[in-house]
């Protein structure tokens, strides 16, 4: 999706904009994998995500739950950053 660290940003419908990092690929279970943190920012709050992705036989991405990382932060009081 990227390089590593590399902030990719997107734009969604609305007052909705993003921003995703990946890490390096890293082989789990015999499947490429990256962690990422995505970015959410409604308005003025910014929410983020942390994860971890693999590509399946197919090609396609699906992401997996880790136990450290909560679905959604709380909302930070500012547009920019967030807690987590």
């Amino acid at each position: 999706f990227g390089r590593v660290g590399a902030a990719r940003t997107w734009t969604g419908s609305g007052n909705v904009t993003g921003q995703v990092n990946v890490g390096p690929y890293v082989k789990v279970n015999n499947r490429d994998c990256r962690d990422f943190t995505n970015v959410v920012n409604v308005g003025a709050k910014s929410y983020t995500k942390r994860g971890t992705a693999c590509r399946e036989d197919t090609g396609t991405w699906t992401v997996g739950s880790t136990a450290a990382a909560p679905a959604y932060t709380t909302p930070a009081t500012s547009g920019v950053g967030a807690a987590g």
